[in-house]
Order: C-alpha cells, then sequence, then structure tokens
C-alpha cells in the first residue's frame, strides 16, 4: 500500500476513534469538560486531513498548469523526500522531464532548420494569403538586394515581375524570371519554384530563387561553341575542295605553253563540275541552316488527334509497305483533341517516322507504332516507338544538337528543328530506350486546352 493512503488510513481511523470516545461518553456529567477537549482534538484531526489532501491537489495543479502553459520549468526533485505521495510526485517528474526532452529536442531541430535556412545557397521566401512574409533568408536577400522584407507587396515595386508570378503561382510550377541590374551590375536570371501548403491556420506559399544566369551562360556558351564547330566543319569541307579545284583550274590555264592549254580543257572542265557540286551542296548546308533559324510562329487550331494521325498514316503508309514495316497507331481515349499547329507536328511526326524506319534496317519483323494519350498531369502524349536496333547513351544525347547526324547522306537538322517547333508549342520532345528493344520520342503537349472534348 502507497504512503499517501497509509496516512490517509491513519487520520481516518484516529479521527474515527475521537468520535467514537466523545459520542460515547457524551452523557457522563464528569465528561463536560473533557468533551471540549476532545471536540477540539476532533475538529484538529479534520483540518490536518484536509490540509493532508490540499497539499497533494497543490502539486497536481501546479503540475497541471505548468502543461497548460507549456512551462516545463517545475521540479519535483526537491519535495519527493517530505512529499504525502512520492509515487505520483515521481510520476509527474517523469511526464516533465519527457517534455522538457521533446522541448530540447525540437529547438535543437528548430535551430538546424534555421541554420540550413540560413546557410542555403538558394533564396527563399514564405509568405502567407495575406502577402505577410514569415521568413526571408540571407540568400534571397542578396538575390531580391532588399534588407528587409515584411510583407510581399513590397516587390511590386522592385521586382514587378516576381510579384506577379508570386500572386499567380498555383503550387509546383517553375519559372524563370530575369531580374533587372542595378546601378553597374547586370541583369540576373532566377529559377523560381513555387509550393503552396496549408497549415493549420493559414495558407503559404513558398518560394525558392536560384541564380542560374551563369548556368545559362555556360549552356549558351556551350551551344555556340557547337554550333561554331559543326558550321566550321561543314564548310570546311565544301571550301577546302573548292579552294583547291580553283586553285588547279588556274594553274591549268595560265600554263606557259599555250599549245597545251587544250589539252588541259577536260581537266578543267572536271574540275569546274566538282566546285560546282559542292558549291551546291555548301548552299543546301547554308539553306538548311536558314530553315534551322527561320522556323514560323505557330498557327494554333484545335483538332482531334485521330485526324492528325489519318493524315500522317496516309503520307507514310506506301513507304512502310515496301519496306515491309507493320504501322499501327492508337488513341486512348479515342476522342482526344489537341490545340498546335497542324502542319509543323505533322512535319515533326513525319520526320520521326522516316528515322524510325531507316532504323529498322536489318530488322526481322520491323514494326512502327503511333500512339496518343494524357499523362498523369492532364497532358497530350504522343509517341513514335519502333522495335530497331535504339540509340546509345552517348548518342541520345548529341541528336538534337544542330547538323549532328549518323547517317551518310543526312543533314543533321530534322530533330533539332522538330525540338525548336516543339519549344514554340510550350512543349518538349526526349528519347528513351524501348523497354523491349528500339526507341522511343515522346512529344508532350501542355496546356488545359488540350482535352478530350465533351460528351455534348
Amino acid at each position: 500500500m502507497s504512503r499517501f493512503r497509509w496516512k490517509c488510513l491513519i487520520h481516518i481511523v484516529l479521527l474515527s476513534l475521537s468520535i467514537g470516545v466523545w459520542i460515547r461518553r457524551g452523557s457522563d456529567p464528569l465528561w463536560n469538560t473533557t468533551s471540549i477537549l476532545f471536540i477540539i482534538l476532533i475538529l484538529v484531526q479534520i483540518v490536518v486531513l484536509m490540509r493532508f489532501i490540499d497539499r497533494s491537489n497543490r502539486d497536481l495543479i501546479r503540475f497541471l498548469d505548468g502543461l497548460r502553459h507549456s512551462d516545463f520549468s517545475q521540479s519535483f526533485h526537491r519535495q519527493k523526500n517530505r512529499t504525502i505521495h512520492p509515487e505520483l510526485t515521481s510520476a509527474m517528474e517523469a511526464v516533465m522531464e519527457a517534455f522538457r526532452k521533446e522541448r530540447r529536442e525540437k529547438e535543437a531541430h528548430f535551430l538546424y532548420l534555421q541554420t540550413l535556412v540560413r546557410e542555403a545557397g538558394i533564396g527563399l521566401i514564405a509568405c502567407r494569403s495575406g502577402g505577410q512574409v514569415d521568413l526571408y533568408n540571407p540568400e534571397a536577400k542578396r538575390l531580391l538586394q532588399i534588407p528587409r522584407l515584411k510583407n510581399i507587396h513590397k516587390l511590386k515595386s522592385r521586382h514587378p515581375a516576381l510579384y506577379d508570378a508570386i500572386l499567380r503561382a498555383e503550387g509546383g510550377e517553375s519559372v524563370n524570371i530575369t531580374m533587372p541590374g542595378r546601378d553597374t551590375q547586370k541583369e540576373t536570371t532566377l529559377s523560381c519554384r513555387f509550393t503552396r501548403f496549408r497549415q493549420p491556420d493559414k495558407m503559404v506559399t513558398l518560394v525558392s530563387m536560384q541564380n542560374i544566369q551563369s548556368a545559362l551562360e555556360e549552356k549558351e556558351m556551350d551551344a555556340w561553341q557547337n554550333l561554331i564547330r559543326v558550321l566550321t566543319h561543314e564548310m570546311m569541307n565544301s571550301i577546302t575542295p573548292i579552294s583547291s579545284l580553283a586553285s588547279t583550274a588556274r594553274s591549268l590555264l595560265s600554263a606557259p605553253d599555250a599549245s597545251q592549254k587544250g589539252n588541259y580543257l577536260n581537266d578543267v572542265q572536271k574540275a569546274v563540275t566538282t566546285i560546282e557540286k559542292r558549291s551546291r551542296g555548301l548552299l543546301q548546308f547554308v539553306e538548311a541552316y536558314r530553315k534551322l533559324t527561320h522556323v514560323p510562329k505557330p498557327d494554333f487550331s484545335s483538332f482531334t488527334v485521330q485526324d492528325l494521325f489519318e493524315g500522317v498514316s496516309s503520307l507514310v503508309q506506301s513507304r512502310m509497305d515496301q519496306r515491309g514495316i507493320r504501322f499501327t497507331t492508337e488513341i486512348r481515349p479515342s476522342r482526344l483533341k489537341l490545340t498546335a499547329d497542324r502542319a509543323l507536328v505533322e512535319q515533326v511526326l513525319l520526320n520521326l517516322i522516316y528515322n524510325a524506319t531507316d532504323a529498322l534496317e536489318k530488322i526481322s519483323a520491323p514494326a512502327v507504332s503511333l500512339t496518343a494519350g494524357m499523362d498523369e498531369r492532364g497532358d497530350v502524349l504522343v509517341q513514335v516507338r519502333d522495335n530497331g536496333k535504339g540509340i546509345s547513351h552517348d548518342i541520345r544525347e548529341k541528336i538534337f544538337i544542330p547538323f549532328f547526324t549518323t547517317k551518310k547522306e543526312g543533314s543533321g537538322i530534322g530533330l533539332s528543328l522538330a525540338r525548336q517547333i516543339m519549344r514554340l508549342h510550350g512543349g518538349t520532345i526526349s528519347v528513351n530506350a524501348a523497354p523491349e528493344n528500339g526507341s522511343i520520342f515522346s512529344l508532350s503537349f501542355p496546356g488545359l486546352e488540350n482535352r478530350m472534348p465533351d460528351s455534348g
């Protein structure tokens, strides 16, 4: 039995004995004076019992108040030796210690997150739906050149593009925003990602920003170097023999022995013919470059994917039949619609299908499939799949570079032109290895308008 119960039992027994004796001897005339003393004794015992119980209640009330006000500094260790209820005191102390430990862990975790946010290499802003800023780390201050930001509306005058993007943010999207430079500083491009989440009493928008200007400049420089390298290679392949043959023809025509010039006319004619052919090849190369740099602006219209596939099939079916290639199409759902420039999309699909047929040489049971559907985001996804030899990983990274080709007679602009057309549509083109064999080229067309038509 616990110490508290023993003390309660002793107090109750003593009080009961005192009351019993007082009642039993109350009728004795000689007991009057003693009776008064017993009454006082009974009252004292009642007061002692009440104080005994109140002491335990005060500890419990202090413990509950500490929990209510999150005051875990209360300690019951010093009272263990003199407490009336050591078991209860030990339990309360254990609970307090558990809360203190949890608070220490939360504070350590909070400091850890604070350090991460403060030292992060990306700018972070967390703002409520009303515009109040809860988080604004040092990197964000450096990128925006604003020492303090208490409300997001302050960005309206300094960085209107970022301000509008935050207000329009739905969550989960990423945008690139060009920030104008101040004084002698050049403009920078920020990659901004917006995330929205709900807390118990508010909706919060988290904005992460990263300066990608250097990366863009590096990519741009790499692109220019690749382009210059290809242009130089192609032009030198034509100009070098032209220069050499022109020099040879000039030497033949300026021979010192005029009587022998007639014998050289045949050689001169061959040289001039070769120069003409190489010049025509150089003109074709320049024309291909012109096509690549002058893609027309898309003329958007809405049409069914089934009509698009039927038009493409009518253009490629004879080629498929000649080469013995099984060509199939599939659309899910069958009434899927697409908003795009139909002529440009047809051009991309024809290029991909012709590339697929070229990859099927010496393949038994060659097959090409053209499929369309909707991905998990609701975007229209068109795929061209073949069962050829596939594309190696190292070449897969280069096939979209202008003028890069693995074909002897290829121009190297088909896939780079396809990528440019897809960018003008706000979409993407990518290539992956097929699970069984061959390659899969995927065209993704984003936008709310690219949806299945209403049932009506």
